[in-house]
């Protein structure tokens, strides 16, 4: 392309000297060499066109695939939805309240059981029995009913069928990849697939941390009040972990309530 333009630029003084010669109208003197500058700047730009291309033909595959990805990426993250609430949890607690949405299309099974226990009146009673400031809030163990097996408070707990809770932590659902930030609800689990309960956590601030192997199965969508209440009770020294409240909160009941 550039000799192509050293070609016009040559032919342009060309023509001009020889339509002198011949002594041409001045119209045709000056509209006969504006065509040919026309030419030039037309073969310029498609010149720069040529070359842009060409540096993206020669991008290694690597190179265009991150960028493709990177353009999928920030589609998807455009797009991003939350996870839907299937059904609504009032928990009354001895300091207030706290209202959990359920994510049932996300975690069904986790969902179900929770719920199962709650129409069962299952929770009623029971305390707040792990306070792990800035970090979780536990519940769900029956034993925490009697104050005089405090020792073996975070050890009870049942499922609403008896049988072994299967653990539903899918990474790639919309539930799991909202992670374990503050007010995430999830289900406490030991060290090992499918030992799910009743017990259930709720995250605070420094829960992000945590790896993906809780059933994430709910959101709280009112009453951090109350959960930064319960978070500021003072702990049980005693317990050798510092993390048993010395005055638990308890649940005194759990409504429901279905979004349809």
């Amino acid at each position: 392309m550039f000799v192509l333009q050293l070609v016009l630029l040559k032919a342009y003084w060309k023509i001009k000297a020889f339509m002198y010669s011949r002594q041409y109208s001045k119209i045709s003197y000056y509209i006969l060499p504006i065509a040919v500058l026309y030419c030039v700047v037309v073969s310029s730009c498609s010149d720069s066109k040529v070359q842009e291309q060409h540096l993206i033909e020669l991008q290694p595959p690597q190179a265009q695939q991150s960028a493709h990805r990177d353009s999928t990426m920030m589609a998807d993250s455009m797009s991003f939805d939350t996870a839907a609430v299937t059904h609504i949890a009032i928990m009354k607690t001895s300091v207030g309240n706290i209202t959990i949405g359920l994510f049932g299309k996300n975690a069904p099974i986790t969902v179900r059981n929770f719920t199962e226990l709650c129409k069962r009146k299952y929770y009623d009673g029971i305390l707040f029995h792990r306070v792990a400031k800035g970090f979780v809030l536990q519940a769900g163990d029956p034993l925490t009913r009697d104050t005089t097996k405090k020792a073996q408070w975070g050890n009870g707990g049942d499922t609403f069928n008896g049988k072994p809770l299967p653990d539903e932590v899918d990474t790639t659902s919309v539930a799991m990849m909202e992670g374990y930030k503050l007010g995430t609800v999830a289900m406490a689990t030991e060290l090992k697939p499918n030992t799910g309960s009743s017990q259930f956590f709720i995250c605070l601030d420094k829960a992000t941390h945590l790896r993906p192997m809780f059933s994430i199965f709910g959101k709280v969508l009112d009453g951090m009040n109350t959960i930064h209440t319960i978070e500021k009770g003072e702990p049980d020294e005693n317990d050798g972990t510092g993390q048993t409240p010395k005055h638990p909160v308890k649940i005194v009941t759990i409504e429901l309530k279905e979004v349809k």
